[in-house]
């Protein structure tokens, strides 16, 4: 039985760990500490990038964009599958 609580105590704590990084990564977004940006050429898409936002000396936005690397890259994915490139912006 300990080692049932233990589990449950261990997948509790990494799913409250992963809503927390979730939920960072959108408090980045929302304050324009990473964007998206797309291009068009001719009124179709060329390229989609999530990077870190303008910033200024000492600004945290590159740690932030390098911290969430994996979650910008997921939804670099999501506008590409939501409007692929040589697709009408």
């Amino acid at each position: 039985m300990p080692r049932r609580k233990l589990k449950r105590k261990l997948i509790l704590v990494l799913a409250s760990l992963l809503l927390i990084y979730f939920v960072g990564y959108g408090f980045c977004r929302y304050q324009k500490m990473i964007v998206h940006s797309a291009a068009s050429a001719a009124g179709k898409c060329t390229l989609h990038d999530v990077s870190a936002g303008d910033y200024k000396m000492g600004s945290l936005n590159p740690a932030a964009a390098l911290v969430y690397t994996p979650l910008r890259y997921l939804e670099m994915v999501y506008w590409k599958l939501k409007k692929p490139i040589g697709s009408a912006c």
